[in-house]
């Protein structure tokens, strides 16, 4: 793998496709970019304080056909992460020299995918600033939804008529569970049943998911609701970072549409939040395109599902 080093200042060096990088989001670790480097065609960037090569930031691109290079390769979100002690103008000269890095190696058109706003808002603006100052524009801008662990309360937070559905489960004898990791498997088939019944695509196949599982163990976690010991709900969640749950997939079988098993599920991963010292839970996004998926978004809007930007940026040089 390529490897080199630019002297960034008198201070700060940045270095190219580093073994170990960890101190970010599992979407820029070392981890996952190897996971998905096909051919070779990820690269990764870090900021390093020259004294103690501490990782200060990090970002990574995969390079594809026509001079496309683009973050995440896959994944929720890629994009520019830093340490907080990191300055604006840090910040720029170290955004600015990877930009020239991607201008050497051929680039031709750049996408970047921000993390939803509620995972660091203030360095989403400063990246965005930066970014915006070097041509970049906002090509969509999608409503992603979460909630702040710390303030929900069943009987406050969530609908009159959810808090119904989750009586109704639990009066149907619907249990709760924390899944084993080797029960994986049911749980991503429930939510190809629930994905292929409404004629939406499954974007994960089992056998990439499974490598995942191998490589990340326990950021990985799977919750199911059970009616007399039938898996009947499912969710794949990914703990992100160390404050983040992100649901990366949900759903519940066909047959179960009165009782509503994925209130109570949606219920109970706050709830397992709350356990297991998560600030926030990241449910993702409620439109497609830049076009809101109403049904979804007041769905999520009526457990207490708050809302902000997740943005797509683009630049053709």
């Amino acid at each position: 793998m390529n490897r080199f080093k630019i002297a960034l200042t008198d201070k700060h060096l940045v270095l190219k496709n580093q073994d170990e990088i960890s101190a970010f989001s599992i979407f820029n670790s070392s981890k996952f970019i190897k996971l998905h480097n096909e051919n070779g065609s990820t690269i990764s960037f870090s900021l390093h304080l020259k004294s103690t090569l501490q990782c200060l930031g990090v970002c990574h691109f995969s390079k594809g056909y026509n001079g496309l290079f683009q973050s995440p390769c896959v994944g929720s979100f890629g994009g520019f992460e830093f340490l907080d002690s990191v300055s604006l103008e840090l910040k720029e000269l170290f955004i600015l020299a990877v930009l020239n890095c991607l201008q050497t190696d051929g680039a031709v058109k750049v996408n970047i995918i921000l993390p939803p706003d509620i995972y660091n808002l203030g360095n989403n603006a400063q990246v965005f600033s930066i970014l915006h100052g070097q041509g970049f524009s906002c090509a969509r801008s999608e409503l992603n939804q979460y909630i702040n662990v710390e303030e929900y309360e069943l009987q406050k937070s969530v609908s009159h008529g959810n808090r119904k559905r989750i009586n109704n489960c639990l009066k149907a004898g619907f249990e709760f569970k924390q899944m084993e990791t080797e029960n994986a498997k049911t749980a991503y088939q429930v939510i190809v049943k629930n994905r292929t019944n409404r004629n939406f695509p499954i974007t994960m196949k089992w056998s990439a998911l499974e490598k995942m599982i191998e490589l990340f163990k326990t950021k990985m976690v799977f919750l199911g609701v059970y009616d007399q010991g039938q898996l009947i709900a499912s969710a794949i969640c990914i703990n992100v970072t160390q404050s983040t749950l992100y649901v990366f997939y949900w759903g519940d079988v066909p047959g179960y549409e009165t009782l509503s098993p994925i209130a109570l599920l949606s219920n109970q991963i706050i709830e397992y939040g709350k356990r297991n010292s998560y600030k926030i839970i990241d449910i993702g996004t409620s439109s497609e395109n830049s076009i809101p998926n109403i049904g979804l978004f007041n769905f999520k809007k009526n457990i207490e599902f708050h809302t902000c930007l997740k943005l797509y940026l683009t630049k053709a040089f």
